[in-house]
């Protein structure tokens, strides 16, 4: 999205939200605000505006600039479908937690991070799926962590044969 390369859902929440900030820390009107974040996006200036940041922090430039020298998960599974359907509903926080059990976060404080795990959405609330198909990918470095993410990554799907009523994805800015 920095780069002005991604559209879609994640672009337009990411467009709404640094719009509201640059008008309320600027004092410009929203439509002003978009027009200046849409130019941010689309040339390039918000990435490296972040480089500037990540260096600025310390942070490896290299890194950035070259997502491959980030760590890789030892193992990738895939998640299937377990039905055709429509997603009716995806529990945003089980799937997180997936993901932490998976060793992308802590469930104990003292708990290390593996910055290689994680999951991928191949499919979105909405999206119609076949039986088998695959839904997700799961990332980590522990065989034996799989499965129970897996479980609770398909328990936090609800499945309907109708396609959903489309909600927004921004219902209101409060002001």
């Amino acid at each position: 999205v920095l780069k002005g390369e991604i559209g879609g859902d994640l672009r337009d929440v990411c467009e709404a939200l640094a719009s509201n900030m640059v008008s309320l820390a600027l004092g410009f009107d929203f439509d002003k605000s978009e027009k200046l974040v849409k130019n941010a996006l689309d040339s390039g200036l918000a990435y490296k505006k972040f480089v500037e940041w990540v260096t600025a922090q310390g942070g490896d430039r290299e890194v950035v600039e070259t997502p491959d020298l980030l760590p890789c998960a030892k193992l990738e599974y895939d998640i299937r479908a377990p039905r055709s359907g429509y997603i009716a509903r995806m529990n945003a926080e089980d799937i997180g937690t997936a993901s932490v059990i998976l060793g992308a976060g802590r469930a104990d404080k003292d708990d290390v991070i593996d910055m290689s795990a994680g999951i991928i959405l191949m499919k979105k609330t909405g999206d119609r799926v076949e039986c088998g198909e695959v839904i997700g990918k799961l990332y980590t470095s522990e065989k034996g962590r799989i499965k129970n993410a897996e479980e609770l990554f398909i328990s936090s799907l609800k499945f309907s044969d109708s396609k959903p009523c489309h909600k927004p994805l921004i219902y209101k800015v409060l002001k």
